[in-house]
């Protein structure tokens, strides 16, 4: 009964490790994919943004003061 508790224990210390990483890449794996689920369809919105800014940046009528 002891060495059984012994190898259980020993396997657990060996194990628990590998576990914890695995699952650490696997949230980051998740998170990234929501992330670019959420984000991906407003990619044309930010691609119209960066248009428009860029048109608008050198516009005379853009500029707070006179001259």
């Amino acid at each position: 009964m002891l060495l059984r508790a012994v190898l259980r224990m020993m396997t657990a210390i060996i194990v628990l490790p590998i576990v914890f990483v695995v699952v650490v890449v696997a949230m980051a794996v998740a998170g990234l994919a929501f992330t670019l689920a959420v984000l991906a369809p407003l990619a044309p919105f930010i691609v119209v943004g960066v248009v428009v800014y860029l048109l608008m940046r050198r516009s005379p009528a853009a500029t707070a003061h006179p001259n």
